[in-house]
């Protein structure tokens, strides 16, 4: 780190617009500008290049933390020279960017968060010109110059992984140059533009991680399209590209084919599409016709929408455009009216997928915004006005309205649900839309409190579906993007309560069964013995269990009930009615092992086990698990059977065989 620049920090905000646009360095004080460029969140910081107006330094490395810029690095020592920092890109921990230290030429350089180091020199005698950088695979890939005596590549496609750099691929052989620019990532390919000895021009090339492709000769033979600025935006990869006949058009990739995504300037004269930006699943961008003039254009695959900002053929002249906080923001060298814009020259403008908005109207001609970038919640951007020349500055979050999110559904009755979503800080209110599923009827609900998140929906019916979104209304008028829709059916929220019953009453025991509740976590049964007052509670954490043997005593009279809980106790049906039921007063005669000649072997059992009732013929078994539940019942009819594990899970069960009309009971240990 060399010195340190003491800056005036936010010394314009603009109340009329709620203070949400802010000067954040002027690191050249008056109307000279430092120009902040390449403008890159690293390592908790916002690094760019930028110029002290040759006081110091000249153009270097610089650092932002949110309250003091610093200078990073004087690569190219004094105020007579610059390293001109270019290309910054963050990747493994480091920032890589291109410098001219005065020495080497124009090479790869890195910053780590303390040092700053020269990582290739390409070119002994002249700059390498790194430049390019794109992520792909665990690498940093990028296109560099060399010619170096028996190193000669020209400008090829090299990558790094952060220490040491190689060539890729000699893509047009020798010292010629394949030029590979504009790469980006699609379909798990590097995409580039490039030339080769191929005779085709500059077409459409991709890397899978072991060789090059040629993807797409889109002007057939040796005219080249030259494509420019590719994009991912939905299922296809967009870019312009120059097509003899068309001229410089919207072109897209979808995977296989490259085919004219529209011709904007209609016939042959170019629209020459720029600032493509993905949004929503749609590429948007910049183009220009005799219709429109310079504007705003989106395409979703199909179809291709225009955004006339200003009426006729007269053009707003967008600039710079960048997503943040799920809005896209777009810079504008000129005058808008229409869309409920006001004609602000040189403005930065919003739009959600549906509106456009304001954002600024406080630079002045040829200082509109540019670089833009996020970093610490805010939109960073170089700017300018008279009183500051380029500086940097930001647009703070407090205006945006955020969409909505975390929609959740949660049932008070039968037809009575609340509909739940998160507050959006700066929120004056919220309006929700609502349909039965599969009708076009939509009710909207008007909830003029920001801070309120719940809304009771009632006069629903339990076994229709309906689907519901939000959106909220905030600070200056503006709305967001209404959420995803969320769907629901009470029947699947409510936890409907079971249907009881007791079957197989004997002297000791009976059955109680209901049906499972499709959305039941567990079940709460509660019952006594009518001659004492103490009930007895079982909680059966099963949703899917519908039965459970209980041992009883002979001649008494019991009642019990039940609820499931669908979640937690919070989501519980009512209880069932009180259900009756006695014990017959004659029992069933037990006789346990050591009077009825029961044999287990082995008990303990692993895989299976042998069971005999010595002088009697087995009707029936039934295993137990110490939870009361059945887990088996096998009818048979024999002195000796055999019981396979079967999956049965390690633990203590109980036995009970049928002979005659006896129960004959034995505990069976599974291991």
């Amino acid at each position: 780190m060399r010195a340190l620049l003491l800056i005036a920090l936010a010394c314009f905000t603009f109340p009329s617009l709620a203070q949400v646009i802010s000067l954040e360095a002027d690191i050249i004080p008056g109307g000279s500008g430092s120009d902040p460029q390449y403008l890159t969140a690293f390592n908790g910081k916002l690094y760019f290049a930028a110029t002290d107006g040759a006081v110091n330094y000249g153009t270097e490395l610089y650092s932002y933390d949110g309250s003091v810029v610093q200078l990073v690095a004087d690569i190219n020592p004094g105020n007579t020279f610059s390293s001109q920092p270019r290309d910054l890109y963050a990747y493994n921990n480091k920032l890589f960017f291109s410098a001219d230290d005065g020495v080497h030429g124009r090479e790869l350089w890195v910053h780590d968060g303390d040092s700053t180091y020269l990582l290739k020199d390409f070119d002994a005698d002249q700059s390498g010109y790194p430049q390019y950088f794109q992520e792909y695979n665990g690498l940093l890939y990028f296109q560099a110059y060399q010619l170096d005596a028996g190193n000669s590549f020209g400008e090829e496609l090299f990558a790094t992984n952060g220490d040491s750099v190689w060539l890729v691929e000699d893509i047009y052989p020798g010292n010629i140059s394949s030029d590979p620019a504009y790469l980006t990532v699609y379909n798990n390919k590097l995409f580039f533009r490039a030339v080769s000895d191929n005779n085709l021009g500059y077409e459409l090339y991709s890397y899978n991680g072991d060789s090059v492709k040629l993807e797409a000769d889109i002007a057939p033979g040796s005219p080249s399209a030259s494509p420019l600025y590719p994009t991912v935006a939905g299922s296809f990869l967009y870019f312009s590209a120059n097509v003899t006949g068309i001229g410089r058009e919207l072109f897209k990739f979808d995977g296989t084919t490259a085919t004219l995504a529209s011709d904007v300037y209609a016939g042959t004269s170019s629209s020459n599409p720029s600032n493509l930006t993905a949004y929503k699943g749609k590429v948007y961008f910049r183009a220009t016709n005799n219709v429109t003039g310079a504007e705003i254009y989106s395409h979703d695959g199909s179809t291709l929408i225009s955004y006339d900002l200003i009426a006729g053929s007269a053009s707003s002249n967008p600039r710079s455009s960048y997503v943040f906080n799920n809005i896209l923001y777009i810079s504008l060298d000129g005058c808008a009216t229409n869309y409920g814009l006001s004609c602000n020259l040189d403005d930065l403008i919003s739009f959600d997928g549906d509106t456009f908005q304001n954002v600024s109207n406080d630079f002045q001609s040829n200082l509109y915004p540019q670089n833009l970038t996020e970093y610490n919640g805010k939109l960073f951007f170089n700017a300018g006005n008279t009183s500051t020349g380029r500086e940097l500055w930001s647009f703070t979050p407090d205006s945006l309205c955020t969409t909505p999110q975390s929609l959740s559904v949660s049932p008070v009755n039968l037809s009575t649900v609340n509909l739940n979503w998160e507050v959006i800080p700066n929120a004056i209110g919220y309006e929700i839309t609502g349909t039965e599923a599969g009708t076009s009827a939509f009710v909207t609900i008007a909830i003029n409190d920001g801070l309120k998140n719940t809304y009771k929906a009632k006069g629903l019916f339990s076994n229709k579906t309906y689907a519901w979104q939000v959106r909220a209304n905030c600070v200056l008028g503006n709305s967001s993007e209404y959420s995803a829709f969320d769907t629901f059916k009470i029947d699947d929220l409510y936890c409907q309560t079971p249907t009881n019953s007791v079957t197989d009453i004997t002297p000791t025991s009976a059955v109680l069964r209901w049906n499972a509740i499709a959305n039941a976590s567990k079940y709460l049964i509660i019952g006594r013995d009518i001659n004492t007052p103490k009930l007895s509670y079982l909680t059966i954490n099963d949703g899917q269990q519908d039965s459970l043997w209980v041992q009883l005593a002979p001649g008494n009279t019991y009642v019990w009930q039940m609820r499931a809980e669908c979640g937690g106790s919070s989501y519980a049906s009512l209880f069932t009615g009180q259900q009756y039921f006695s014990t017959p007063l004659t029992p069933a005669l037990k006789i346990d092992q050591a009077e009825n000649g029961i044999t287990i072997y082995p008990n303990p059992m692993n895989e299976y086990a042998t069971i005999q009732l010595h002088g009697k013929v087995i009707s029936s078994l039934q295993l137990y698990d110490l939870q009361g539940k059945l887990v088996r019942k096998i009818e048979y009819n024999s002195n000796s059977i055999q019981v396979k594990r079967n999956g049965l899970s390690a633990g203590i069960y109980i036995l009970i065989l049928e002979a005659d009309g006896i129960e004959y009971w034995e505990k069976l240990v599974v291991e």
